[in-house]
């Protein structure tokens, strides 16, 4: 497998490359920021706001709450109301607070992480309760993107930072969670199995919970791609109020060759059941090479499927016949949400990954023409819509002034799915 092979797959125990010395110190909060993209990480937009949350688990704290979509000349002036069923027309965040511990699968040490509820507004904030104030709180945004090959790490104006954040960013795409306070005491979140069903099972305990501002889209209105040879992604308007993705991958290992997948017109409950428990994946003569080289040092076959020639190495063998291209897909629909907006559009991608999942979202919301990242017009690519109330059933218990009232339940009852890794191939 060569570098660019590895790169793509993106996973663990394929080929980190070599981390640069910063990197060793990110546990202090002192990372350098690379500018791979040809941009500059974590700069800060016009019209970037800091806000103080009254929310219970973040009271007090002086952040940067500004994680809606604001570009200077591509937001409509009226929102346009959209028709859709399985879309949910208002903000949502949990009913109660949840915890989980776990590894985290490159450093091997053990992680607490606690998910809190967020005020209307506020998008996803994570918090290193390991880091003093005023270096803790990062906004977890497209252009906050540190690049990474084998994840997506985000890093704030001081250089703190938080890697692996896709698989829970998928399972909040998938729950319909715009407003969260993730506070962890270290710089890597967990791996938990290797997917998103886990972090979806705790969104479960805690139960979702409506809120009463209008929740927003990004509908795509003009094609962008993000480019390297023959590998990309790119992104179209479609016909349909949802997010569609067809997806290959190619690697010269003979277990997995060639995958597509085609995901179309689906409902969040649907996302569940194709992708979330689609496990991170590995090839065994790489895991090998790390190891020696003190990476990858949380991996196992507790929360990877390692492949080792034609064979797959976990006694339970595979959850789709197709795993490794659902759990890109799964990577992809968490770097999206990094948008700050769910995301309706056509996705095509071939070899794609982290990098290009970001440089895709740079292209989409800067408009201009970048290395590896093309927005195929001038004019605005994106417009914001919101869900039409009366005619969505997530818009239920609606007061006559149009507010929201509190509605708590389980991302498993608002989907209409459990939450089992058992699957028919």
């Amino acid at each position: 497998m060569n570098a660019e092979e590895a790169e793509e797959a993106e996973e663990v125990g394929v080929a980190d490359g070599i981390r640069r010395a910063d990197e060793a110190a990110d546990g202090a909060g002192g990372i350098g920021v690379a500018d791979e993209a040809g941009f500059v990480n974590g700069m800060r937009r016009a019209g970037e706001t800091t806000d103080k949350i009254a929310d219970g688990a973040a009271a007090g704290a002086n952040i940067d709450t500004n994680n809606r979509v604001r570009q200077k000349g591509e937001e409509s002036k009226e929102i346009i109301e959209i028709v859709s069923n399985s879309l949910a027309a208002f903000e949502g965040t949990l009913a109660k607070s949840v915890s989980v511990e776990g590894l985290g699968v490159h450093s091997g040490r053990a992680v607490s992480v606690s998910l809190h509820p967020m005020d209307e507004d506020c998008g996803v904030l994570l918090r290193r309760v390991d880091l003093k104030n005023g270096h803790r709180d990062i906004s977890v945004r497209y252009d906050r993107v540190e690049q990474r090959r084998l994840c997506t790490k985000v890093v704030n104006e001081v250089g703190s930072g938080v890697s692996m954040v896709e698989h829970l960013m998928c399972a909040l795409y998938i729950a319909q969670i715009d407003n969260i306070l993730i506070e962890l005491d270290a710089s890597e979140l967990p791996i938990l199995d290797g997917s998103a069903e886990e972090w979806l099972a705790l969104i479960d305990e805690a139960g979702i919970k409506r809120q009463n501002r209008a929740r927003r889209y990004l509908q795509v209105q003009r094609s962008v791609e993000s480019r390297l040879d023959d590998r990309f992604c790119r992104i179209s308007p479609n016909e349909q109020a949802a997010l569609s993705v067809d997806f290959t991958i190619d690697f010269p290992n003979k277990s997995v060759a060639q995958q597509r997948l085609q995901l179309s017109g689906k409902t969040h409950s649907d996302w569940r059941a194709d992708i979330a428990s689609a496990r991170t994946f590995a090839f065994k003569e790489d895991i090998e090479k790390l190891r020696k080289q003190n990476f990858a040092l949380g991996g196992s076959l507790d929360n990877a499927l390692v492949l080792d020639g034609e064979a797959i190495v976990n006694p339970e063998g595979l959850r789709f016949k197709d795993e490794l291209v659902r759990h890109k897909i799964l990577d992809l629909c968490g770097d999206l949400y990094l948008a700050g907006l769910p995301i309706l559009g056509s996705i095509k991608a071939n070899k794609s990954g982290h990098r290009l999942n970001n440089r895709l979202l740079q292209a989409l919301f800067n408009g201009e023409k970048r290395e590896g990242a093309v927005n195929s017009a001038n004019s605005p690519a994106w417009r914001e819509v919101r869900v039409k109330a009366s005619a969505n059933p997530l818009a239920e218990g609606l007061s006559a002034d149009g507010r929201r009232a509190e509605h708590e339940h389980g991302v498993g009852h608002e989907l209409g799915v459990g939450h089992s890794h058992s699957h028919s191939p």
